[in-house]
């Protein structure tokens, strides 16, 4: 019997905008924000900064699996200080540094009992020249009898938000985090991860 699994790993910025995070501009004539999502954890949230979907499928002839990359849009905000006058600029970064391989594989009398994929995360504002980049690297091992384990690390801005679900159920919670600061978008690895859940 096939057993199927999504999962989605998300960063989003909870706020409706953001400092820029480099301040490209002079700051007294100008001010530069970045739009965020203006949300909290949401299971079916379609607004985020990079997303990562994962699918997997055990069956007797052993198991498949995909990933799909996704960016939001970035929107910056630029503001004249004098006169109040504003103006946007918009973009979408590529999805070329959001990738997924396959690490560890077993096979148990022709059917797969587990994948470990490694999934990075290296995507910056498009708009911005230099911008530090959202960042994780993780190891996600996806287990036939339902066991997820999550570790790795991440940067400690934005918010990350991993869910999992089995064949059409609900999308449960694997691991969620709340951001910092936004000068912990700057610098690699954070915060540290490692959590396991049983889906089924």
């Amino acid at each position: 019997m096939a057993v199927t699994f999504a999962l989605k790993i998300m960063t989003f910025i909870k706020d409706a905008w953001v400092p820029s995070p480099l301040q490209i501009l002079d700051g007294v004539s100008y001010k530069s924000e970045l739009k965020g999502d203006n949300r909290g954890f949401q299971k079916e949230a379609t607004s985020f900064r990079t997303a990562q979907y994962i699918t997997m499928e055990f069956n007797n002839n052993g198991g498949t699996w995909n990933s799909t990359p996704r960016t939001g849009e970035s929107v910056e905000r630029i503001t004249t200080i004098k006169n109040g006058n504003v103006r946007e600029r918009k973009a979408t970064a590529g999805t070329e540094n959001i990738t997924a391989k396959v690490i560890a594989s077993s096979l148990t009398g022709g059917a797969g009992d587990y994948y470990t994929l490694s999934l990075k995360n290296a995507t910056s504002i498009p708009l911005i020249p230099g911008a530090p980049k959202i960042n994780y690297a993780f190891n996600l091992t996806v287990r036939k009898n339902g066991t997820i384990t999550l570790e790795g690390e991440h940067d400690g801005f934005p918010s990350y938000e991993v869910y999992a679900r089995v064949s059409n159920g609900g999308w449960q919670t694997i691991y969620q985090f709340n951001q910092k600061n936004l000068i912990d978008l700057f610098g690699d690895g954070d915060t540290k991860v490692n959590v396991t859940r049983d889906i089924l």
